[in-house]
């Protein structure tokens, strides 16, 4: 495995430094700016959720491009996914070009605008603000979507890397499988998420505070699946497969 990383490492040196000095500056906010502003960067329509989008959109266009040289349906796949990520981020453009929410989203929506992630069961608060847990929260697109990426970022390369049927398997179906080195960002990102709002946070700050983080994680991960649509670019651009 370690020869492997090595390997990787020679490979996509200049990806894995730039995903490491995004993260490193993206956390680092809370060094250098009061409430706040920190509360402005993560609110609705701040900095951090521009962004996210996007880096969606940007990982979007290359998995297409990927998708177009290849003929491989997974990259369509992720593609359209992340498309779907970039819109529902800024809410289709609800704001930007001001037009009205559909009358069964205005019903069923917690945050009344024209997303489906906000949509009551899918969202991860109910209408009175309160945090879902249990099988309920299984079934939030927060939850789903971090799963996703630490399965489709971390778990599966090790699988594919250590298990012969899942690597064959994944051969058979053209699977795309990330490198190990950048999906494990996903993971690495998810625990210093969880890192910083446990144990390094101040108490007695406003909701926002506290929320900002979690917009700088999702930023993150847009960032990491950019990255990501990378690599695959240059495997294909090199005639190897993506796996």
């Amino acid at each position: 495995m370690i020869d492997f990383v090595k390997e990787e490492y020679r490979h996509y040196r200049v990806l894995f430094f730039i995903l490491s000095v995004v993260m490193l500056i993206s956390y680092s906010v809370y060094l250098f700016f009061d409430e706040a502003r920190l509360n402005s960067m993560g609110d609705e329509d701040g900095l951090f959720e521009y962004l996210t989008a996007f880096f969606f959109f940007l990982a979007s266009i290359d998995f297409t491009l990927a998708f177009a040289r290849s003929r491989n349906i997974f990259f369509l796949l992720l593609a359209i996914i992340l498309f779907v990520g970039c819109g529902e981020e800024i809410s289709w453009g609800q704001r930007i070009l001001g037009f009205g929410t559909p009358d069964y989203l205005k019903e069923h929506n917690v945050q009344g605008e024209t997303t489906l992630h906000n949509i009551e069961i899918l969202n991860s608060n109910d209408f009175d603000n309160s945090l879902k847990t249990g099988w309920r929260k299984l079934l939030t697109v927060d939850f789903l979507y971090k799963l996703f990426c630490v399965c489709f970022g971390g778990l599966l390369p090790m699988l594919v890397f250590y298990v012969t049927i899942i690597k064959n398997l994944a051969l058979k179906i053209n699977l795309p499988v990330p490198p190990i080195l950048l999906g494990g960002f996903f993971v690495i990102n998810w625990l210093t998420f969880k890192l910083i709002l446990k144990f390094l946070l101040p108490a007695g700050r406003s909701l926002q505070y506290y929320d900002t983080v979690g917009e700088i994680s999702e930023f993150i991960s847009s960032v990491v699946f950019f990255i990501i649509a990378l690599a695959f670019l240059k495997q294909i651009k090199a005639n190897t497969k993506p796996i």
